[in-house]
């Protein structure tokens, strides 16, 4: 219920700040490659100064990744990862370098999070004869964090712009889990734990790939 609460107070303020301000002074922006980066990202920046923004974002994650042919013995992993996450942050550019209708600006950014994540894991391990354990496992998970930020923005003529950066932080879960629980599916084998990977507990770090509009 909290976090329903949440997302709603996010469309609120995303709603008021596209209504309250003035011409020039917003951006939005997206992931036009979300089957490299594995997620959807839909940013809304507000500059309340020259060089500084305001940015309420939006993530959302649908990866289901099942196992492919291999040459190898190994069985890989199937992995799921549903969720979504809202951030709120404060951007610094650069703008001395900046021309009057073209311009790369470098930026940073420092921000905060709160996100609702479902992670899966089916394991396989290989055992002589061809045969082979499955253990599987799943959890849902309420996560907070920081994150920073840090890129370069190409804007181009009529306000669009093409923006490359790379993000890393910290992240907690509501069950302070650092490992998943997989359990053999056949009820024989002893349950295996494996780390959790993702924005969902501990160190991260990732590369974006955005498009936008500036207006």
């Amino acid at each position: 219920m909290e976090y329903q609460k949440l997302r709603i107070t996010f469309l609120f303020l995303l709603v008021t700040f596209s209504i309250s301000t003035f011409a020039q002074k917003h951006s939005i922006s997206l992931t036009p490659l979300r089957p490299i980066f594995r997620k959807f990202n839909l940013r809304y920046e507000y500059a309340f100064k020259s060089n500084l923004t305001i940015a309420l974002e939006f993530e959302d994650w649908n990866i289901k990744d099942r196992p492919k042919f291999t040459l190898s013995d190994e069985i890989p992993d199937e992995r799921t990862h549903l969720g979504n996450q809202f951030n709120i942050g404060i951007r610094k550019y650069d703008t001395s370098k900046a021309k009057k209708n073209s311009a790369n600006y470098s930026f940073i950014g420092i921000g905060s999070f709160i996100g609702k994540h479902e992670v899966g894991l089916r394991a396989f391990t290989t055992k002589p004869l061809d045969d082979y354990t499955i253990r599987s496992g799943n959890v849902s998970l309420i996560t907070t964090g920081v994150r920073v930020d840090v890129g370069i923005r190409k804007i181009f003529k009529k306000g669009y712009f093409l923006e490359f950066g790379i993000f890393g932080g910290y992240a907690w879960n509501n069950k302070k889990q650092r490992k998943l629980m997989l359990f053999d599916e056949a009820q024989i084998s002893e349950p295996e734990k494996k780390k959790l990977i993702g924005e969902v507990h501990g160190l991260f770090y990732s590369a974006l790939l955005l498009i936008g509009y500036k207006f």
